[in-house]
């Protein structure tokens, strides 16, 4: 009697084990390796922004799963949904342009067919909004002097209680600026500066006191089509008031009364 329990209790842990087994091993998993933020800055101070996600993949259902995303849907609502909470945005949408956001990956590689597991990258590039309110605030130092100043507010990294920003393990910043451009702050000081990069590695932890702020000049091409800009713009403005049509109505009565005045006085 004892043998035959002994017997069963064996039969039922051996269930046990090959259920795992194969429960694991048609495990739906994905796990991030890497994570590089990429924020370029163009000479004219607009933005763009580039997220390379390295990813490791476990289980044909998983592998099944990527692909199909990659080729049917391939949007961030079901990236998020696939991937879990780590795939996001590390810009908020406000300080974006919605409308310039792609997403590319790569096919599967490094496979291990045993072992139902593969590599993958993933690459969303989107767009900044520039000057106030956008990733960079700038301000007019000298007339032909622009200085730049990262907004902390647009990064959506991880924050501490007392909200300084944090990077994850396995996430990096890294912020390219224009190569005529001079850094007047930088910090922390655990910072890497190399070729106009400047990068924070996840080892930096809690970036306190985090801030960057570099200067930029301008050439006589860049003012003449700044002050063109300028002047268009206050134009459009004009014209879109709503006392706009008086206001043609008094210059034509102006231009008229001149015209008169200075027949009047040929004659």
């Amino acid at each position: 009697m004892k043998f035959q329990f002994y017997n069963l209790r064996l039969h039922i842990l051996i269930v046990i084990i090959i259920s795992l087994l194969c429960t694991n091993h048609s495990l739906s998993e994905f796990s991030f390796q890497q994570l590089e933020v990429k924020i370029l800055v163009q000479e004219n101070g607009t933005t763009k922004i580039i997220e390379n996600y390295n990813i490791y993949i476990i289980g044909n259902n998983s592998l099944t799963a990527y692909d199909y995303t990659l080729k049917k849907s391939n949007n961030l609502e079901s990236w998020n949904t696939l991937l879990g909470s780590f795939f996001h945005l590390r810009i908020k949408p406000e300080f974006i342009d919605p409308e310039s956001i792609s997403i590319s990956g790569t096919q599967l590689y490094n496979c291990n067919t045993f072992d139902e597991t593969c590599h993958a990258n993933l690459s969303i590039t989107y767009n900044g909004r520039k000057g106030e309110g956008g990733i960079f605030n700038y301000t007019r130092v000298k007339p032909r002097t622009l200085r730049y100043s990262l907004n902390k507010a647009a990064l959506n990294f991880g924050r501490t209680e007392d909200n300084t920003i944090f990077l994850e393990d396995k996430e990096n910043l890294i912020v390219y600026i224009p190569k005529s451009a001079k850094i007047t702050q930088a910090y922390p000081e655990t910072q890497t500066l190399i070729d106009s990069q400047i990068v924070w590695h996840s080892a930096s932890g809690a970036l306190s006191n985090f801030v960057l702020e570099f200067e930029t000049e301008m050439s006589i091409a860049q003012e003449i089509n700044e002050f063109s800009g300028s002047l268009e713009k206050k134009l459009n403005d004009f014209m879109q008031r709503k006392d706009f049509p008086l206001w043609i109505l008094l210059i034509a009565m102006l231009f008229i009364s001149i015209m008169l005045l200075i027949k009047k006085k040929i004659l």
